[in-house]
C-alpha cells in the first residue's frame, strides 16, 4: 500500500519564537577574538649606502701654510648639506684666528679689514657667498687682510689675559694678508664677549610659567628623536671643562656659581645612545640659515661635525640626526650654544695643520708669576703644538675616584661618554677622502725635532703602592644619569 506525499500541513512544526527559514531574524554573528598582539615584523632594513654624497671634503687652509708646501688644511668639513654651510665655516675660522668675525660675515667685498674666504692664497681668489649660503668641496683659504681685525679681537679678550709682544712683529702685508696665529687648543682659546648674531637669533627665552624648569627637564624627551625611553641629560659644555669654564667665568650667565656646568641651562635630554655621539663630538649645535643676508631664517639644528670611520655609519647618524631644527632650550644662553660650536671642532677629524714638521704661528695662554693666563703669540714646532694638545687632553679633568666607585658604578665602568672628546676621538678618523690627495688621516703626524710621542714624558717614579684611590681622566659626569 502506496504512501501518500506528505501535505505542508504535515511538516513538523518549529515552536513558536524558535525561528525558521522563512524568519526575517538574522542568523547569529560569530563572536570575534579580541586582538591581543601586535602584527609579527622584521627590523627595519638597513639602509646600503652606495654613493659618495658624504665623501667630499671643504677645506680651509692659512695663506701662509698652503697645501703646495705640504700643509693640511686649517679646518676640514664633510659636504653633509651637498657642500658645508657659509657661516659654519667663517666662523669656525674667525675663532681660530681669535674671534676676528665681523658683522658683515666676510660678505661685503667694499671691507678693507673685514677676514674672508678665498679660492687662492692671495686676496684676488676673494669668493661671492652664493645665495644659496652653501660653500661647494674643494680648497678655500682664510685671509685677514688688516691688522686692525687682530686688534679688534685682542680688546674683546677676557680682562684676566694680556698680549705680550707685537704680533705685527710677524705681519707681511702682502696680498696674502696678515700672518695671523692660529689657537690650537680649546683650552688656549677665550670665548669674545660679544656672542655672533646667529646664535643670538635662536636664543629661546626662559619659559616663565614653569616653576622649576630644571625638575620639568629631567622628564622631557630625548630633543633629537622626542623618544621617551632611555633618556638621560646630557651637558651642552662638556663636563670635563669646568676648570675651563671657570676660567672663562661661564658661571656669570648660568644659575649655578658651585656646579657651574652642572646647571640646568647647560644640559640637554639625549637619548642613552645618541648620548654617546654627542659626548664624543659628532654631533653638535649650529644656527643654520636658508641663505643669504636678506630675510634670512636662521634654525638652530643638529649638526654631524664629524663622521665615524666606517662610512655606512657615518652616513646613517646624518640621515638620521643632521639638520634636526631644536628649538626648545628655553632659558639657554646663546653663549652656552656659541662654546659648544666652538669646542666641536677643536679634535683632529675637523682640525688637521699640525700634522706636518713645520713651525706654526700660534696664540697660546701662558701663566704668569700671579697666576693668571696671559695671551702669547708664539712659533712652535708641530711637536711642542702636540704635546700641548696631548697635556690640555690629559690635565683638563682629572679626577680622583675611589675605586670601589668604579665597581660600583656602571656608568663609569661601562660608557665611554665624554672620554678624550676634544683631542683624541675614541674612533680613528674619518674615512678617507676621494677629491684630492691631502690625507684624512689624523694619525699621520710628521713630528719635528725628534720627538717621540709614545715614549715621551713617561713618569717613571709613580708611586703605586696606595691602590685604594687611582687616577681617571676624563671620566663620565659625577652626578647621576637620568635613565627613564
Amino acid at each position: 500500500m502506496s504512501i501518500p506525499p506528505a501535505s505542508s500541513s504535515d511538516e513538523t512544526s518549529v515552536p513558536s519564537g524558535a525561528g525558521s527559514a522563512s524568519s526575517d531574524i538574522p542568523p547569529p554573528t560569530p563572536t570575534p577574538y579580541p586582538t591581543i598582539m601586535q602584527p609579527f615584523r622584521f627590523p627595519p632594513l638597513r639602509k646600503n649606502y652606495t654613493d659618495l654624497t658624504y665623501d667630499r671634503n671643504i677645506r680651509v687652509f692659512h695663506p701662509y701654510y698652503p697645501p703646495t708646501k705640504g700643509h693640511d688644511p686649517m679646518l676640514q668639513f664633510k659636504a653633509t648639506d651637498g657642500g658645508a654651510q657659509y657661516l659654519m665655516v667663517y666662523y669656525a675660522c674667525c675663532i681660530l684666528a681669535n674671534n676676528c668675525m665681523q658683522e658683515d660675515e666676510g660678505r661685503d667685498n667694499n671691507n678693507p679689514d673685514g677676514p674672508f674666504l678665498s679660492k687662492s692664497p692671495t686676496s684676488d681668489g676673494r669668493i661671492q657667498v652664493s645665495l644659496n649660503d652653501i660653500l661647494e668641496p674643494g680648497n678655500y683659504y682664510f685671509i685677514m687682510p688688516s691688522f686692525s681685525v687682530v686688534s679688534d679681537a685682542l680688546s674683546s679678550a677676557s680682562k684676566s689675559a694680556s698680549t705680550s709682544g707685537s704680533p705685527s712683529s710677524s705681519i707681511d702685508p702682502d696680498s696674502r694678508g696678515f700672518h695671523y696665529a692660529i689657537i690650537p687648543t680649546f683650552d688656549d682659546w677665550q670665548p669674545p664677549k660679544d656672542i655672533p648674531q646667529p646664535w643670538q637669533d635662536v636664543e629661546v627665552p626662559i619659559d616663565l610659567t614653569i616653576d622649576n624648569p630644571a625638575t620639568k627637564l629631567e622628564n622631557e624627551p630625548c630633543y633629537i628623536t622626542s623618544d621617551m625611553n632611555g633618556v638621560e641629560l646630557a651637558h651642552i659644555i662638556p663636563r670635563q671643562e669646568t676648570a675651563w669654564s671657570k676660567r672663562n667665568f661661564v658661571a656669570n650667565i648660568l644659575d649655578s656659581s658651585k656646579d657651574v656646568l652642572g646647571d640646568w641651562k647647560n644640559k640637554i635630554p639625549i637619548r642613552k645612545d645618541l648620548r654617546h655621539l654627542w659626548d664624543q663630538g659628532y654631533l653638535t649645535f649650529f644656527p643654520k640659515s636658508t641663505g643669504g643676508t636678506t630675510a634670512r631664517l636662521i634654525q638652530l639644528c643638529i649638526h654631524v661635525i664629524r663622521l665615524h670611520k666606517d662610512y655606512s655609519k657615518g652616513c646613517e647618524c646624518i640621515d638620521k640626526y643632521h639638520n634636526t631644527i631644536i628649538n626648545n632650550l628655553h632659558g639657554v644662553p646663546a653663549k652656552i650654544l656659541f662654546i659648544r660650536f666652538a669646542w666641536s671642532f677643536f679634535n683632529e677629524d675637523v682640525m688637521l695643520l699640525f700634522r706636518t714638521s713645520s713651525n706654526y704661528r700660534v696664540r697660546i695662554l701662558v701663566p704668569n708669576s700671579k697666576g693668571e693666563m696671559n695671551a702669547e703669540d708664539q712659533t712652535l714646532p708641530n711637536s711642542k703644538i702636540f704635546k700641548r694638545r696631548k697635556r690640555n687632553a690629559m690635565e683638563e679633568s682629572i679626577e680622583n675616584i675611589p675605586i670601589e666607585t668604579l665597581d660600583n658604578d656602571e656608568n663609569l665602568s661601562s660608557s665611554g661618554a665624554e672620554l678624550d672628546s676634544y683631542i683624541y676621538p675614541a674612533d680613528s678618523p674619518s674615512f678617507s677622502s676621494t677629491d684630492d690627495v691631502v690625507s684624512d688621516y689624523p694619525s699621520e703626524y710628521d713630528y719635528a725635532d725628534g720627538y717621540d710621542p709614545v715614549n715621551s714624558d713617561c713618569d717613571v717614579d709613580i708611586d703605586l703602592s696606595n691602590p685604594s684611590r687611582i687616577v681617571r681622566r676624563n671620566i663620565l659626569d659625577d652626578d647621576p644619569s637620568r635613565k627613564r
